[in-house]
C-alpha cells in the first residue's frame, strides 16, 4: 500500500520499464543497480534508465525505485540541480549516506544542521590559503620520490600506483606521517580499496533496501564483520598519530600539518566546558580527510592519462607536455643552483604556468565524474518549479553524467576538449563534479593543486603510452574508478625535450614570472561530497 500510495503521488514523473510486478514491488530498480556498479559504473546505467524514461523526448527528472520503500527521482537539469543545492535545509542527505556514516559516524561529509556549521567552522582553518599553497613543494618532492621510482621502460597499472601515490601524500599532509616505503602504502591502500569496494555493495544492496540501514548493518554476516575490522584498522592509523601528537605536549615539527591545525583547536576547546569539539570529531575529520582526498584524486588522474593517450587525443598530450617541461624544467638540473644558498622549492605560483593542466583535469571531470551521483532527500514536501510535488521523504539524485554530457548544453559533449575551459565558464548548475553551493568543499584547492602537480610531473618525466588491447571498465566503489585498472608504459625522455622553450636564465632562475597568480574561484569546486 505504501508502495502504491507514492507511485500515485508521483504518478506525473516518467520512469524507465520495469520487470514483474513482484520485482518492482519488492525490489525495484535495485537489481540492475547492484549489477553495474562493477561492471560499467552507475553513470552508465544512469544513462540507460533516462533513455528508457525520456522515449526519445527531452526530460528533466525521472523516478526509480529500490526496494518498496524508497522512491528516488534522478534529475538531470541545471535548474533543479541548482536548486536542491542552495537549500540545504530543504534538501539534507538521506539514506544513500548511511554506509558511509558507520565509517566516520561524525565526519563534515556526513553532519547536517547546526553540527555541519560547527564543523565546517572547525575545518576551514585547516584549508586557508596560505596553508593550501605550503603544501605545493610538499606534493612535488612526494610526486618525484615515488614517480622516478617507476622506472622507465617499464609498464604500471597506473591506478593502482597513483593511488599509492595521493594516499602517500594525503597521510602526509593530514598527520604528518612522512612518505612511505612501497609495501606499507600498498597495503594500506589495499585496505583503503577493500573498505570502499564494501561500502558501495552495502549502499546497493537489496537487503538494505528492504530491512533498512542499520538493521542490515546488524546482520551476522562475515563480511560485515571483516569492514568492521578494516575500518578499525584505519581508524587505528589515524588515532595513533593524534595520541602521538597529544603526548607531545606542544606543537611538533609538523607544524602544516592537517593534524597539528585541528590538535591546536581541541587543545584550545579542552580548557572550555561549554566547547562541543570532542575527541571523536577530532580522529572523524582526521579520517574523513583521509578516506576523501586520495581516492577521488587517483581516479581523476587516471581517467585523465586514459584520456590524454588515447590516439585522437595526441594533440591534447602534446600540449600537455609541453606546457609541463615549461614549468618544470627549472626543477631538473640541481647545478644551476649551486651558486645560491636558497634550497630549491616548487611553489605555488609554480602551479600557476599549470593551466592547461587544469583545463585538462577539469575536462576529465565532465567526462568521467568520480562522483555519479549527488544524493539529497526531502525533509518536507515542495512543489519543483514546472516539475512534480516532491513528497517528504523522496530522495533527489542528480545525475552528473547526464549534467555533462547534455548536448543542448555541451558543443560536441561526448569529444574530450579541454579547450572549451579555457574559453568560458559552464552555466552555473550545469558542470558539478563535486557539488556547489554552502557544502562546497573547503579542500578544493588543495585537491586541483595535487592533480596538477602530479599529472605534470608524470607526462614531464616519461613519453607514456597506452598498453594496446585493453579494456576500460568502470566500476562504482563510492567514487568512479577502472575496476581492472589502466596499462601504460613508460619511455625514458630527453632531456631536450624536459628543457623545451626554457633559456637558460629562466632554468637557473628560482622565481616564478607569476608572482600575482590569481587565487582559484570557488566554482571550481572539489565538494566535501563522498557520493555514491
Amino acid at each position: 500500500m505504501y508502495h502504491l500510495y507514492w507511485t500515485k503521488m508521483l504518478a506525473r514523473a516518467p520512469r524507465p520499464d520495469r520487470a514483474s510486478l513482484l520485482e518492482w514491488m519488492c525490489l525495484g530498480h535495485a537489481i540492475e543497480l547492484l549489477k553495474i556498479r562493477g561492471n560499467g559504473g552507475v553513470q552508465i546505467l544512469l544513462k540507460q534508465w533516462h533513455e528508457a524514461a525520456s522515449n526519445g523526448e527531452s526530460v528533466s527528472a525521472f523516478v526509480i525505485w529500490l526496494g518498496p520503500f524508497s522512491p528516488n527521482i534522478i534529475l538531470c537539469d541545471a535548474e533543479y540541480a541548482k536548486h536542491v543545492l542552495k537549500h540545504p535545509k530543504i534538501y539534507q542527505k538521506g539514506f544513500v549516506y548511511d554506509a558511509i556514516r558507520y565509517v566516520v559516524p561524525k565526519g563534515i561529509t556526513n553532519a547536517e544542521g547546526s553540527s555541519w556549521t560547527r564543523l565546517r567552522k572547525l575545518v576551514t582553518p585547516c584549508f586557508h590559503n596560505r596553508v593550501v599553497e605550503s603544501f605545493s613543494d610538499l606534493i612535488y618532492k612526494s610526486a618525484k620520490k615515488r614517480i622516478d621510482g617507476w622506472g622507465a621502460n617499464n609498464t604500471i597499472n597506473c591506478h593502482a600506483n597513483l593511488s599509492q601515490l595521493t594516499l602517500s601524500i594525503i597521510l602526509e599532509v593530514t598527520i604528518g606521517k612522512k612518505v612511505m616505503e612501497h609495501g606499507q602504502a600498498r597495503e594500506i591502500y589495499q585496505e583503503f580499496g577493500q573498505m570502499m569496494s564494501y561500502t558501495a555493495k552495502c549502499l546497493v544492496s537489496p537487503w538494505r533496501f528492504i530491512l533498512g540501514s542499520k538493521l542490515f548493518m546488524l546482520l551476522p554476516f562475515k563480511e560485515h564483520k571483516d569492514y568492521d575490522q578494516q575500518i578499525k584498522r584505519l581508524e587505528r592509523v589515524v588515532q595513533d598519530a593524534v595520541q602521538e601528537r597529544l603526548q607531545k605536549g606542544s606543537k611538533s615539527s609538523d607544524e602544516n600539518s592537517l593534524m597539528e591545525i585541528l590538535v591546536n583547536e581541541y587543545e584550545k576547546a579542552s580548557s572550555d566546558e561549554y566547547s562541543e569539539f570532542t575527541y571523536k570529531d577530532l580522529s572523524d575529520q582526521l579520517g574523513t580527510f583521509l578516506a576523501a582526498g586520495h581516492d577521488t584524486t587517483a581516479s581523476l588522474l587516471s581517467f585523465a592519462l586514459y584520456h590524454i593517450l588515447k590516439p585522437e587525443n595526441r594533440e591534447v598530450y602534446d600540449r600537455l607536455v609541453k606546457e609541463a617541461d615549461r614549468a618544470l624544467s627549472k626543477m631538473d638540473d640541481d647545478t644551476c643552483f649551486l651558486d645560491t644558498e636558497e634550497e630549491q622549492h616548487f611553489s605555488y605560483e609554480d602551479v600557476g604556468q599549470l593551466e592547461y593542466t587544469q583545463a585538462v583535469l577539469k575536462e576529465t571531470l565532465r567526462v568521467d565524474t568520480p562522483g555519479p551521483i549527488i544524493a539529497r532527500e526531502v525533509v518536507e514536501s515542495i512543489q519543483m518549479s514546472n516539475g512534480p510535488s516532491i513528497p517528504r521523504g523522496t530522495s533527489l539524485w542528480i545525475a552528473m553524467s547526464l549534467l555533462h554530457m547534455d548536448p543542448s548544453q555541451w558543443e560536441d559533449p561526448e569529444r574530450f576538449n579541454p579547450n572549451r575551459f579555457l574559453s568560458k565558464k559552464p552555466r552555473v548548475g550545469q558542470y558539478l563534479p563535486f557539488s556547489m553551493g554552502n557544502r562546497n568543499c573547503v579542500g578544493q584547492r588543495f585537491a586541483m593543486i595535487e592533480a596538477s602537480i602530479i599529472l605534470a610531473y608524470l607526462v614531464h618525466t616519461y613519453s607514456l603510452e597506452m598498453v594496446p588491447g585493453q579494456t576500460l571498465v568502470r566500476e562504482t566503489a563510492i567514487v568512479n574508478r577502472p575496476s581492472n585498472g589502466i596499462y601504460i608504459k613508460l619511455k625514458p625522455k630527453s632531456n631536450d625535450l624536459r628543457r623545451l622553450s626554457m633559456t637558460p636564465k629562466d632554468r637557473g632562475s628560482t622565481h616564478s614570472p607569476h608572482r600575482n597568480l590569481p587565487r582559484m574561484s570557488s566554482s571550481d569546486s572539489f565538494a566535501e561530497e563522498v557520493v555514491l
